[in-house]
């Protein structure tokens, strides 16, 4: 199966929008808007659970009835597709 041009450019913008958009956990965690329990997080409002739920990888809902999810690592193979495009 090969792609069309159109295919190509739209996984291109896919994967741009991927790299570009990736949340800065660091500075999420230290201005407070996310709270890190082990492997989880766990947003404070809804901005923030917009900027990371698109990463998520696993979702579940703790003992208080928070929900928490488990973020994707940043891919370095994105990363250096995306800096080629």
């Amino acid at each position: 199966m090969s792609l069309s041009e159109k295919d190509i450019a739209e996984m291109k913008a896919l994967i741009k929008a991927h790299v570009e958009n990736y949340p800065d956990l660091n500075e999420l965690l230290a201005s407070g808007k996310v709270v890190k329990s082990g492997a989880w997080y766990e947003a404070t409002d809804k901005p923030s659970w917009d900027k990371i739920l698109p990463f998520a990888t696993e979702i579940r809902v703790s003992k208080n009835g928070q929900a928490q999810i488990k973020i994707s690592k940043p891919s370095k193979t994105l990363q250096a597709i995306a800096k080629k495009l």
